[in-house]
C-alpha cells in the first residue's frame, strides 16, 4: 500500500470552509443588489406614476402603494414585502421604499419636482401679446 501524507486533508479541513464562507458572501451580496436593483427601479415607477396623477386633474386618485405591491410581489430574492409609502406635495413627490431581513436594510428613497409648463406657457403667451 502507498504512503499518504496527511498534511494535505488536515489544510483542507482549513481551506474548504473559507472557500465556502467566500462563495456564500458573493452569493449573499449578488441576492443584495438584486433586490436593491428591484427596490430602485419601482421607486422611480412609483413617483413617475403619482407625479402624472399630481398632474392629470381628471385622473382618478392612483393608490401607488398598492401599485407598488403589486408590481414588487414575487421579484424579490433575499428581503421580504417592503414597506412603501409615497408623499405627493404641491411642487414634489417622494417615494420611499425600505426592506429588511434580520440586521440587513434597504432603504431608497426617490424625489421629483412635479413640472407645470402649463404655468409657463401662459405667462410665455401673455408676455408676447402685451409686446
Amino acid at each position: 500500500m502507498r504512503c499518504v501524507k496527511g498534511s494535505t486533508t488536515v489544510e483542507m479541513a482549513y481551506v474548504m470552509p473559507l472557500i465556502f464562507l467566500v462563495f456564500l458572501i458573493i452569493v449573499r451580496t449578488t441576492f443584495y443588489y438584486h433586490d436593491k436593483s428591484i427596490l430602485d427601479g419601482m421607486a422611480y415607477e412609483a413617483v413617475t406614476t403619482a407625479v402624472q396623477t399630481a398632474r392629470n386633474p381628471k385622473a382618478k386618485e392612483a393608490d401607488v402603494e398598492t401599485f407598488c405591491r403589486e408590481r414588487i410581489r414575487g421579484k424579490l430574492i433575499y428581503f421580504s414585502m417592503p414597506e412603501v409609502s409615497v408623499n405627493v406635495t404641491d411642487d414634489e413627490a417622494e417615494t420611499t421604499i425600505s426592506a429588511t431581513r434580520g440586521k440587513m436594510c434597504i432603504r431608497v428613497t426617490r424625489q421629483v419636482k412635479i413640472p407645470h409648463p402649463e404655468k409657463k406657457i401662459r405667462l410665455k403667451k401673455k408676455l408676447e401679446t402685451i409686446k
